[in-house]
């Protein structure tokens, strides 16, 4: 019987070591909880383990549009794409900042990575993955199909600011694209979520703390928006029962099972996806074009499909970036996330979801507004509660979001600050705003002025990072606290030994079972 043992403990050691052996965390992953106990992803980017994270630098933490993951910063030629975007060629003139850069020269993706643009200026650049959200060893727990936009802004952005204060021990900037923008700012006005009530049927309205938010206020730099996110431009032909009744359904669309096990493998070829957006691209663009073109007498403004779905200027895009941004950065979400904005745009008001709280879960049309009176809370009412600066960059296509509406609802309500800044930048649209060709040649020069500008008001100096040392200790290097930690949780890991454990327990009492049963025989 000892020798049994002796033989199950000798393999179980060997699954222990073969199967969990140290394992090469994912470079920059920091994972943090949310209050209602789910683990989010997060990212502190450096352009490889050989250069170092920018620890004495200003945080800058992001977070990304709905539909998309905090790919959509970082951008970079995959291993398995660099026989297809081998070609890809630099545009003329170079932005200043980017002349002469070695790794811009290996890799011309780098030159639409705000993270590597972020870095270069001496910044420490964040990015953060909401709950459904990510991939690989940077998807976010999944969390309730009932998931809204606001559960992101009252749950999920407290957690990963208060990792980067920790981390770091200094308040960042906080900002990011399309929602994540609408995301950041809502976070500045204190707003909350009971934690306790979620888990239900329903999510819990969104409240506001005045206190909370000055401490917010406090605790954050300023806000970095690209094309915010607000009251977008819906046609109202969407306003009818059946549609709002699908709307309304707690569903999650996973789209990164779709692109990862379908699209991707489907497409293998870059050249034919390049060339399949951008004639997709193309056309809706030009149909616009067209149908602007009429006279005023012939226009009608709802419709214009193709000028509600202009969110994407082909010739403002480089091909590779394109097929990059549609396989690597479109992401799972929440139906009733996309469904908030079609709320938000029909009712002319940037409110909560219609179905928070437990008296709205059957609510299948969300009222008109009746601010005061319905119940709902309604975050362009608390716009002065935001008193950090905050700049912007704004598209003009007008799809998706409405630059007067950001200026006028945004920046027009929150309490000025006199580094408030704002840039509508021509022939742009909403998603070629943070990845085409304007974003490296005029964008990042107007943002690195500004952050500048952030820094010289808190006595900080910039500096550019050139990447000659190596002074980074890596993934797992800060502490602990707080539940918040910067390594990988790599469950079967953990979960092996004790499995093993078990087996061997099991295999020794069936063994003395089979002896009793001949003994008694």
């Amino acid at each position: 019987m000892k020798k049994f043992v002796l033989m199950t403990s000798v393999i179980c050691m060997i699954f222990v070591a073969v199967f969990t052996g140290p394992v090469q965390a994912a470079d920059g992953l920091f994972t943090t909880v949310t209050a209602d106990g789910l683990e989010l992803k997060m990212r502190r980017y450096r352009p490889s383990p050989a250069s170092p994270f920018n620890e004495h630098g200003k945080p800058v933490l992001l977070f990304p549009g709905i539909v998309a993951n905090m790919n959509q910063f970082i951008l970079y030629t995959p291993e398995e794409r660099e026989d297809d975007y081998a070609g890809m060629t630099l545009p003329e003139p170079l932005a200043s900042w980017a002349e002469g850069d070695a790794a811009i020269e290996e890799d011309p993706m780098l030159y639409y990575s705000t993270a590597y643009y972020l870095w270069k200026m001496g910044y420490d650049p964040w990015f953060g993955n909401y709950r459904g959200t990510g991939r690989g060893e940077f998807e976010s727990d999944r969390g309730s199909g009932y998931t809204n936009i606001d559960v992101w802004s009252a749950l999920d952005a407290p957690a990963m600011v208060d990792t980067v204060r920790t981390v770091t021990g200094e308040n960042p900037v906080i900002g990011g694209h399309s929602t994540g923008g609408l995301v950041a700012y809502t976070y500045m006005q204190g707003t909350i979520i009971d934690a306790s009530e979620m888990g239900g049927d329903y999510i819990p309205h969104v409240q506001s703390d005045p206190d909370l938010a000055a401490k917010r206020n406090r605790e954050v730099a300023g806000l970095l928006l690209l094309d915010p996110g607000g009251i977008p431009p819906l046609p109202k032909m969407i306003d009818q029962y059946a549609i709002w009744k699908a709307a309304g359904e707690p569903v999650y669309l996973d789209l990164d099972r779709l692109m990862e096990e379908i699209v991707n493998p489907l497409f293998k070829d870059s050249d034919f996806l390049m060339l399949t957006i951008d004639t997709l691209l193309k056309f809706i663009n030009n149909k616009h074009a067209l149908y602007q073109s009429f006279p005023d007498w012939l226009y009608v403004y709802e419709l214009d499909i193709f000028g509600f779905l202009n969110f994407w200027i082909a010739d403002n895009t480089d091909p590779c970036v394109e097929d990059f941004f549609v396989r690597y950065c479109a992401a799972s979400t929440y139906l009733r996330g996309l469904a908030q904005y079609g709320d938000i745009s029909l009712n002319n008001a940037i409110r909560e979801h219609w179905k928070n709280g437990p008296e709205n879960k059957d609510v299948v049309m969300g009222p008109e507004p009746a601010r005061d009176l319905d119940g709902y809370y309604y975050y362009d009412d608390h716009m002065d509660l935001i008193t950090v600066p905050a700049f912007a960059v704004l598209s003009d296509a007008g799809s998706l979001v409405d630059a007067q509406e950001i200026i006028d609802d945004f920046f027009m309500q929150k309490t000025a600050h006199s580094l408030d800044e704002w840039h509508q930048l021509a022939n742009t649209a909403h998603l070629d705003i943070t990845c085409g060709y304007t974003m490296p040649a005029v964008s990042y020069p107007l943002i690195g002025a500004w952050l500048s500008k952030l820094d010289g008001q808190n006595g900080r100096t910039t500096y550019e990072n050139t990447g000659a040392t190596d002074s980074a200790a890596g993934c797992g290097s800060a502490a602990r606290a707080g539940g918040i930690g910067d390594m990988t949780h790599d469950s079967f890991n953990v979960e092996l030994p004790v499995i093993c454990s078990v087996l061997m327990l099991l295999l020794y009492i069936i063994k003395r079972r089979r002896r009793a049963r001949r003994q008694r025989a």
